[in-house]
Parts: C-alpha cells; structure tokens; sequence
C-alpha cells in the first residue's frame, strides 16, 4: 500500500500550464451534484464523505464533467460555484481514473474508483464505514478497490480551490478545461534534460 501512496506522490508529472476555472455543482437529478453511487456514504473520522463520482459543468462548457475527491476530509457545498485552479498531472492517479472495475453495477464501479484514489492519498479504507444506501454495494467497492494494483499512467486534471475547507478533485476529463496536454516526447525530453542538467551540476 505504502508504495502505491509513493508511486501516485512521485511519479506523476506535473504540466507547466495552469488556468482557473469556475465549477457550478448542482442543477442534476442526483446529489451532491449530480452524483453516481447510490448514496453510498462513507465514515471518514467524524466526517461522513459520498464515494463516487460527482457532476460539475466546467465555466464555458455545456456538458457536465465527471470528478472524484481527493480531499475526503473536507467538504463540498452543493449546489455552489467554486472557483479553482487546474493543473494537468501525469500518473497512476489518471490509470485509475480510466479504470473499470466491473463490479455489478455502475453505482458499485464509481464507488471503487473513489476508494481507491482515496488509498492513493494516504487514507485506510479499511475504516470507512457504511453510513447511508447500499453497504453491500459499498463493501463490494471496498473489496475490489483493496484487489487493484495501480500500473499504467495516464493524464488527468487537478482541481485546488482557491478559498476555504473545499474538496480538491480531479478528473480525467482533463479535454474539457481546455488546457493544452504535453505529448509524451515532450515529456521524455523534459525528463531527459533534467538529468543532464543535475548530472552536470553534480560534476561542478
């Protein structure tokens, strides 16, 4: 597990381009904002925390995109607009991100995909406990989230509010913020001079 937690911290990497955005969450049939998961609540602390995924209409755009927390200990008010800066990042996150889980149904399928982004920043979901819908649809994620191991890498976008106790999410929808996505040998020659960089820094 510990090295799932240092191969999501480490190995992503983070595009150059930024941008703000405002997400308005609400005006959807489901809550919060919209969300797949059968009211699958989780017990996080003394906070209880919705695992799966959540529907917000990114400003300039005219259909919703698909995002998952990775702050469970902080809240998301819905309906809101927030105010957020994005940055594309590059990694086992995003895999996930584009995983299915093929459980079931799609309520159990999202639910793990939260889980396991969960696990990925450091949290026990051992311990989360049902708190609201379908525990056994919720153990189900709990179980297939606990079976994935992370491989692959894939982009995705990371979304930090500017102000107060919000959630940062993420997406894979990353298209949709509009910010240009470095192609991977960009990247590599990115990395690559990196290296030589610090190998001739050493040699001073």
């Amino acid at each position: 597990m510990r090295a799932k937690i240092l191969a999501t911290a480490f190995a992503a990497v983070l595009a150059a381009a930024s941008q703000a955005v405002i997400v308005t969450f609400g005006g959807f049939n489901q809550n919060p904002g919209g969300a797949l998961g059968a009211g699958l609540y989780a017990k996080h602390g003394s906070a209880t925390t919705f695992a799966g995924q959540i529907l917000g209409t990114i400003q300039g755009h005219t259909s919703p995109t698909v995002f998952y927390c990775i702050a469970p200990d902080k809240v998301l008010p819905v309906p809101n607009s927030i105010d957020y800066n994005v940055t594309l990042a590059y990694g086992p996150m995003g895999a996930v991100l584009h995983h299915a889980f093929g459980l079931a149904n799609a309520n159990q399928n999202e639910a793990a995909r939260q889980l396991e982004l969960w696990q990925m920043v450091g949290d026990d979901i051992s311990q989360y406990l049902p708190t609201g819908g379908n525990a056994a649809a919720l153990n189900a994620a709990k179980s297939a989230a606990n079976s994935y191991t992370a491989t692959g890498a894939a982009w995705y976008a990371i979304f930090t509010p500017k102000s107060g106790n919000t959630q940062t999410l993420v997406t894979a929808s990353y298209q949709t913020t509009g910010l240009p996505v470095p192609e991977p040998l960009t990247i590599g020659l990115f990395a690559s001079g990196l290296a030589t960089a610090l190998r001739r820094r050493r040699r001073r």
